[in-house]
């Protein structure tokens, strides 16, 4: 491996300065430039990037999260994706999206990162083209999915930036407080598979429907579901689908939004980092694993049509 494919691109306003690493079209760092705050979990060496085992800013893709037996079935065919993660093919197999070079354009405030998914990459049909763009404004950051492809095939892509609004360098999310739009969520096994029946909130440690001190959340692991994940690792359902605002996290100075157009987002806390319980990951997704459950909405992409997807990072100050 050789550095010299390796660039980045920033993004810069009055409030903010984003950089975007051109593999795995990455977030590399993300500043609120008025407290001179860096609020992603990154590495300081870009070469650091080609491993990623935590994915660290990444794109996610073909599909994000869990695929149980790594297989599907569609228009009466069955596909099979590489098992990296147990039973299960997580975060698009061998070498998903998050491995590969985009080719990147700058216009403006923008990026536009693009890339040709070819026809059984990692097991999966048709050619798909990906646009990833990122946009900067006033509010904080834009992440437009667009997506084509000349097959049918299936698609849930996210971006899997950890935040942590105190800065890079904090070791925990003490004093950090968070809010989810949802009244389900969804149960995992014992490898981390989001299982096809939900669980309502109400009455769980779960219940993020006002804002809960996140750490104070994760020292109650007599909770079945948090024993599990060591931690929370669960897909929360949209109770409003037409409405894009979601998730809200604040810190004693910082507050975020997440707005999303996806029916859900898995929220993970870095159950298993150097530092474990140090950041939040919010995957704006489909419901994983959903194309082999009855019940949920599909990733599936008709042949020739464009698909549109959206997820906004929007940060201020929390006075």
């Amino acid at each position: 491996m050789t550095l010299d494919k390796f660039k980045t691109i920033e993004l810069e306003n009055d409030k903010f300065l984003v950089r975007i690493l051109n593999y795995g079209a990455t977030i590399v760092d993300f500043i609120y430039k008025p407290l001179n705050r860096n609020v992603v979990k990154g590495y300081e060496e870009i070469s650091d990037y080609y491993l990623n085992k935590t994915y660290r800013g990444a794109t996610v893709g073909r599909v994000c999260n869990r695929l149980g037996n790594g297989s599907f079935t569609l228009n009466n065919k069955k596909y099979q994706s590489y098992l990296n993660d147990g039973d299960n093919s997580l975060h698009g197999g061998k070498l998903g999206f998050s491995f590969c070079f985009f080719e990147l354009t700058k216009l403006n405030n923008e990026v536009n990162c693009s890339y040709l998914s070819k026809d059984m990459e990692e097991g999966y049909p048709g050619n798909l083209k990906i646009n990833v763009n990122y946009k900067l404004t006033e509010l904080g950051l834009d992440i437009t999915y667009k997506l084509n492809s000349d097959k049918d095939t299936i698609a849930s892509i996210c971006n899997h930036s950890y935040f942590n609004l105190k800065g890079r360098s904090s070791t925990n999310l003490d004093d950090t407080y968070l809010k989810i739009a949802a009244d389900e969520f969804a149960m995992i096994d014992e490898q981390g598979l989001s299982l096809p029946k939900s669980m309502k909130v109400e009455n769980t440690i779960f219940d993020f429907r006002e804002f809960k001190e996140i750490s104070n959340i994760l020292d109650k692991n007599k909770f079945e579901q948090l024993k599990l994940a060591n931690g929370v690792d669960h897909h929360f359902i949209k109770n409003n689908l037409s409405d894009d605002k979601f998730i809200e996290y604040y810190c004693q100075d910082l507050k975020m939004e997440v707005l999303t157009t996806y029916p859900g987002s898995h929220v993970y806390t870095a159950n298993f980092f150097e530092e474990p319980r140090a950041a939040i990951c919010f995957e704006c997704q489909f419901y994983p694993n959903a194309i082999n459950y009855e019940n949920r909405i599909k990733p599936v992409i008709k042949a020739n049509k464009d698909y549109i997807f959206k997820t906004s990072y929007y940060i201020k100050e929390n006075k």
